[in-house]
């Protein structure tokens, strides 16, 4: 899982983020769309796999998101390793595009 800030000085070993996961996983979806290239397609459905194996909360007690492990404002210490609302947005997105891609067609308007 990538860390918060791509740009971290401490990548690879800075704090995680799940959003950073599922939000290029959305766009890769897209882009296969778009351009009919698979390899995008591909790399998403691998992002998506890792995310599923490393941050879902189904077996946690405590769980106030679908993908746990998301990371706000890592410097301020803020928001770290919480659950973000973007990061479920763009999880439950990526898994409806390719679950459910005519739905989603019809619900967009394509």
């Amino acid at each position: 899982m990538p860390v918060w800030d791509y740009r971290s000085p401490l990548a690879p070993n800075d704090v995680k983020d799940a959003s950073a996961c599922a939000i290029p996983a959305c766009a890769l979806l897209d882009l296969s769309r778009v351009t009919g290239v698979a390899r995008y397609r591909d790399r998403a459905l691998l992002i998506l796999d890792a995310l599923c194996r490393t941050c879902l909360t189904s077996a946690s007690t405590r769980h106030e998101a679908v993908p746990a492990r998301g990371t706000r404002d890592r410097p301020a210490e803020i928001g770290v390793e919480v659950p973000l609302p973007y990061g479920d947005y763009y999880f439950v997105e990526a898994l409806l595009r390719v679950l459910k891609p005519q739905a989603v067609a019809r619900a967009i308007g394509l």
